[in-house]
């Protein structure tokens, strides 16, 4: 009887203890939303808006497990994780991708090295990846990153001039606080000689011709065009050099196409895709000798290891060789996963290569970036 109770009373006391064991295992993740609770916070993370709670590496590890877990309601992520809260602004269009949010999201390795002992300094980027999306500028990112003189900060994607943090504001009092926020992303080692951000989007910010009513119209308060040109001026000085890739427009829309719940007729994409009307604003703006254009067939695709050297070079760091094999951040393989565009009819591009406003817009590009772009079914 006595042997009895006692195994009953050690099965109870064995319950208790697993499911203690299990609260204390998974309190922390409650912990990171809450403020004041002795956690150190990275010297980038802005606490004066509400809502906003630690962004850490734990932190960071949940949201990528709410991600990766598709019976997680995002809804509740983004009200009590703090990188989710930081970051809403980046994860609002948030489409199912995890890829995506890897590249708007800070690295652990960035976490981790904010909190460290190590020598570091505030380098804002002299160098932008300004895209096209989906033209291999995540596979170009984390190549240059790797090197250890070249960094892109906390994220790829820093999205500061076309995205919102928080509510809209164009004063000069909140836009410099939004500067402020956007340099500390840029704390790195201090051994690194050259910073860039890899927002894809960047590129259409001066092209005037986007219509009223798309995506890319209005940014961040500013239409496109000049002024949103002359805040990135503003913001990170004169001595710029900018990275263009472009790619058939017939694929870059198809990838836009598949990565969202859009099609061919529905997408408002066409007008950006003549990439002349963006480019020439860029060239204003710092002048062609600064400005290295990509072909995404012939320098990504096919090459992408010579064309990194090629950038150390530019830049001024020591090229490395070519990088077989990156390990990300957060991902198990280099580079973003790559669009197929086999089912695209030929009848498709060639009726769209033989628009007159498209050849005319691609010569235009030809002319600018002094090269020649095979593209399928064009002339």
């Amino acid at each position: 009887m006595i042997n009895q109770t006692h195994s009953e009373v050690s099965r109870f006391v064995s319950r208790r203890y697993s499911m203690w064991t299990s609260f204390v295992h998974i309190l922390p993740v409650f912990m990171v939303a809450h403020r004041g609770m002795g956690l150190r916070v990275p010297p980038h993370i802005d606490l004066s808006r509400d809502g906003d709670g630690v962004c850490d590496e734990q932190a960071l590890d949940q949201l990528y497990r709410s991600v990766a877990d598709t019976s997680v309601k995002m809804a509740r992520t983004m009200k009590y994780n703090g990188c989710a809260t930081r970051y809403a602004h980046a994860l609002k269009n948030f489409n199912g991708d995890a890829a995506d949010v890897g590249e708007v999201l800070p690295s652990r390795k960035w976490l981790k090295f904010t909190k460290s002992n190590e020598c570091k300094k505030e380098l804002p980027p002299k160098l932008l990846i300004v895209g096209l999306p989906h033209a291999g500028t995540t596979e170009l990112a984390e190549r240059l990153n790797a090197h250890p003189k070249v960094s892109y900060g906390a994220m790829k994607e820093h999205l500061f001039f076309y995205k919102c943090f928080g509510t809209c504001d164009t004063t000069s009092e909140w836009m410099e606080k939004m500067k402020g926020n956007f340099f500390n992303q840029f704390i790195v080692d201090c051994d690194v000689d050259v910073t860039f951000d890899a927002s894809p989007l960047t590129f259409a910010l001066g092209n005037e011709n986007i219509p009223n009513g798309t995506a890319l119209h209005g940014w961040y308060g500013f239409t496109t065009g000049p002024a949103a040109m002359q805040r990135i001026k503003d913001t990170l000085g004169d001595d710029l050099k900018v990275i263009f890739i472009v790619r058939d427009p017939v694929d870059f829309i198809d990838a836009w196409v598949k990565s969202r719940v859009e099609t061919w007729e529905t997408s408002d994409k066409e007008p950006v895709a003549c990439y002349a009307d963006s480019m020439q604003a860029w060239i204003d703006l710092v002048g062609r000798k600064n400005i290295k254009f990509l072909d995404y067939a012939k320098n990504i695709d096919d090459n992408i290891g010579e064309t990194v050297d090629d950038i150390f070079k530019w830049v001024g760091v020591p090229p490395r060789g070519w990088v077989d094999k990156i390990a990300s951040d957060v991902f198990n393989s280099s580079g973003r996963r790559r669009t197929q565009h086999d089912d695209v009819p030929m009848s498709k591009r060639m009726d769209f290569h033989a628009n007159p406003s498209h050849q005319e817009c691609k010569k235009r590009l030809e002319e600018l970036s002094g090269q020649q772009f095979d593209w399928q079914g064009s002339v």
